[in-house]
């Protein structure tokens, strides 16, 4: 008894091939998130930004009445800044900034708008980043995920 041909084992392992990624891409669509889960996780990220500026407000008016000069709060409008300030002011305790001389050369040749080099730790490399960036510094390779930072000089 001789076997299969060649030509027959090369089109099976094809058409089983073909047919579980139309498999795979017919499950994915099928079973992917509707938008309702993620209209209900904005929702609750909104609750907790009004939460945060209702808060601050409410901090406000009590610190304005105490004081007879008017103090601006630019959270006070805007809720989604009030929330990233206050995340800002929690990752400012966490994350230290540490002065690096030793990347000043990489951060002059790749970075010149930003000389001098700093070392972010303490978090996560995105919180890390979050706090970078705010203090004006941009990463100096964001693709290795470095804690390595080029900031105008302090």
């Amino acid at each position: 008894m001789r076997g299969y041909s060649g030509f027959t084992l090369i089109f099976s392992v094809l058409a089983a091939l073909l047919f579980g990624v139309s498999m795979g891409v017919g499950l994915m669509l099928l079973l992917r998130p509707s938008s309702s889960t993620s209209a209900s996780a904005d929702a609750g990220a909104d609750a907790s930004a009004s939460a945060t500026a209702e808060a601050s407000a409410t901090a406000s008016a009590s610190a304005s009445s105490s004081s007879d000069a008017p103090t601006v709060d630019p959270g006070v409008n805007d809720p989604a800044a009030a929330a990233r300030a206050a995340k800002l002011a929690a990752l400012r305790k966490k994350v230290k900034a540490t002065r690096s001389s030793q990347l000043d050369a990489q951060c002059k040749k790749l970075k010149p708008a930003t000389p001098s080099g700093y070392i972010y730790s303490g978090g996560t490399y995105s919180e890390n980043e979050f706090v970078a960036n705010a203090s004006g510094c941009v990463a100096l390779a964001k693709t290795s995920k470095a804690p390595w930072f080029c900031c105008h000089k302090r």
